[in-house]
């Protein structure tokens, strides 16, 4: 996912043509499977007045979604950012605990044998 904060249209615009070059659409294949006009999304990759429905519809055109994250004023990113650390931290000491006991149960068997 890319977190775009403060972000300005040419920002934007350039993160869809981006987008839009790794997947090896000229803009005109990316149009036809966003429904929209090779105009429109020039515009929106040079930063002409995107409208968000023009844009979800050119993200969906790549296989994307947009997501909007709205936060009362004050709030920082960053205790999203670390909430999702603290997340991912957690899945992977449980996996890790996961693999341990498989390991363990692996030895055990072929004492057995």
């Amino acid at each position: 996912m890319v977190r775009i904060r403060n972000t300005t249209e040419n920002e934007i615009g350039r993160i869809l043509a981006g987008r839009r070059r790794a997947a090896g659409f000229s803009q005109t294949e990316l149009a036809e499977r966003a429904g929209v006009s090779r105009n429109t999304i020039t515009d929106l990759e040079t930063g002409k007045n995107p409208t968000l429905e023009t844009l979800v519809r050119a993200a969906q055109g790549l296989d994307y979604e947009v997501v909007i994250t709205l936060r009362p004023i004050g709030t920082a990113p960053e205790d999203d950012i670390r909430r999702q650390v603290s997340a991912v931290l957690r899945l992977a000491a449980d996996l890790q605990t996961r693999l341990d006991r498989q390991e363990r149960h692996a030895k055990r068997d072929t004492h057995i044998l």
